[in-house]
């Protein structure tokens, strides 16, 4: 289940997929949309404590500080 609530918001946070088809992802039902909001502050914070930065796709993207 964790990995299927990271790829959703890996997805929404890229604008793949809408908020509604996150929260199907998640199992969510409409009325449940604070459950994925409180989710995804809840990702976004660990990352940063992990990574010491702000989420972000530059994991693909090319980083600036290595050229």
């Amino acid at each position: 289940m964790s990995f299927q609530i990271y790829c959703a918001i890996k997805l929404l946070k890229g604008k793949y997929i809408n908020k509604s088809e996150a929260m199907d992802m998640c199992g969510f039902s409409e009325n449940e949309g604070n459950k994925l909001d409180l989710l995804i502050a809840t990702f976004e914070k660990q990352y940063k404590n992990i990574c010491d930065r702000i989420y972000t796709d530059i994991e693909w993207e090319e980083d600036p500080e290595e050229r």
